[in-house]
């Protein structure tokens, strides 16, 4: 089992149905700030439409991923993984729901 750095924080993203937060697919973004880089690295774990959303083990696959992403930063993508530059320490909400908001028009979630 993947031990999750302290650091870390997450955001759940899911899909809306009429109105209802779907118990079906989803995702679920990890990201860390690093404040002497001012960087948000994040990296993002998907459920998929037919599979029951399970917050534990998507926080456990996106911070997998973004230890993976953190030791091989080249493997950036912008769709599973995300790094943005010069944030401030009062913008990391912002950026992460920059982030969010990439995510879930891409995919139709809501968050």
């Amino acid at each position: 089992m993947t031990t999750i750095p302290s650091s870390f924080r997450f955001t759940h993203l899911r899909y809306n149905d009429n109105g209802q937060v779907s118990g079906m697919g989803g995702a679920t973004i990890a990201y860390d700030y690093e404040p002497n880089e001012k960087r948000v690295r994040a990296a993002v774990a998907f459920c998929h439409p037919n599979d029951r959303f399970n917050k534990s083990l998507g926080r456990v696959k996106a911070a997998g991923r973004l230890v993976s992403f953190q030791s091989a930063p080249t493997k950036r993508d912008g769709f599973r993984f995300f790094e943005l530059q010069h944030v401030e320490p009062d913008q990391v909400n912002d950026a992460v729901g920059d982030i969010a908001g990439d995510v879930a028009s891409i995919n139709g979630y809501t968050y």
